[in-house]
């Protein structure tokens, strides 16, 4: 039921299906999915074979500053994917997104599209900052990574989201 019937007629409600998406978005998603899966088979592997207490949080600067039993790894897995998952749903369903402006029709794909994609941004993002987690379950330091990551990452979605809003 809409709760906002003035604005039914001027807002269009079509989700992804009713729009195309950007060459690159549902390659990402897919590979997202990819990634997420097998870094977590990778983690249940590994898992028999850490130690009792492990790493849970990083700093900014990617120096380990915070600890926890072993279990939290499994927990970590069992937050992250349900996670994952709405991510994922929200990005192919931009007609779900509670959009506070008036979207006139003209601009509503354009409009979806940039939701689409700031919805895999965000899902890369997480998915970038599990595997350097996950790795550093195998004793690769890739940890010291997150800074630039992010860096490189903000910028991406920086330019991404400007150009996509200014056309």
């Amino acid at each position: 039921m809409n709760h906002l019937p003035h604005r039914q007629e001027n807002f269009v409600r079509q989700g992804s299906a009713g729009f195309s998406s950007i060459a690159w978005v549902p390659v990402a998603r897919r590979w997202a999915w990819v990634l997420i899966w097998g870094f977590t088979a990778a983690m249940l592997l590994r898992f028999p074979f850490l130690p009792p207490t492990v790493v849970t949080h990083y700093n900014f600067l990617g120096q380990p500053d915070g600890y926890g039993p072993r279990w939290t790894v499994l927990v970590l897995g069992a937050v992250l994917l349900p996670l994952f998952y709405l991510i994922s749903f929200l990005s192919k369903r931009t007609d779900l997104h509670n959009h506070a402006r008036f979207v006139p029709a003209e601009r509503a794909e354009k409009f979806h599209q940039n939701a689409e994609r700031t919805c895999v941004r965000l899902l890369l993002f997480l998915v970038v900052s599990y595997a350097l987690l996950v790795l550093g379950y195998f004793g690769i330091p890739l940890t010291g990574l997150l800074l630039p990551t992010v860096t490189v990452m903000t910028i991406w979605a920086l330019i991404d989201g400007l150009k996509g809003y200014g056309s």
